[in-house]
């Protein structure tokens, strides 16, 4: 058997995590609770005052920043605007949530193709797929060369 030793004293000099869970399981709350300078990115309409609660439980630093991203057109706004410089000061970045910027983006390639929903367009897999691509494409890619 492989044993291994862990010292919490030892300080990793960055950490790129995903932190999935259910709704409500606690995901926001965990990340307010990391030392330093946060970055939320917040898509959901009830983020700002998920936030809220968790300033309130003292997991707040003064020089956290929080944008809402409503939109696909948002969030296309947020990465034309952003430079490596405006993110070197955070200590972490919340994307919270990816699925609902996956809506936007869905909703986004509906109304290109002047249709209400994605599962409209005749061709939905190739359309999901489109999402999907376009997706990967822009967060994995922030994700990737975020400079933290």
């Amino acid at each position: 058997m492989l044993k291994t030793t862990f010292d919490p004293a030892i300080e990793v000099p960055f950490l790129k995590a995903i932190i999935y869970g259910a709704a409500g399981a606690g995901k926001t709350h965990l990340a307010s609770g990391f030392k330093g300078k946060i970055l939320y990115l917040l898509t959901e309409p009830q983020g700002r005052s998920t936030v809220a609660n968790c300033a309130k439980m003292g997991n707040w630093n003064p020089e956290n920043v929080i944008i809402e991203i409503y939109s696909w057109q948002d969030w296309l706004n947020f990465l034309h605007k952003v430079t490596d410089e405006d993110l070197q000061g955070f200590d972490l970045i919340v994307l919270d949530t990816i699925d609902h910027l996956d809506d936007y983006n869905c909703q986004s390639i509906a109304t290109s193709a002047k249709k209400e929903a994605i599962e409209q367009i005749s061709d939905y897999g190739a359309s999901r797929a489109a999402a999907i691509s376009r997706l990967h494409q822009f967060v994995v890619s922030f994700i990737a060369v975020a400079p933290l």
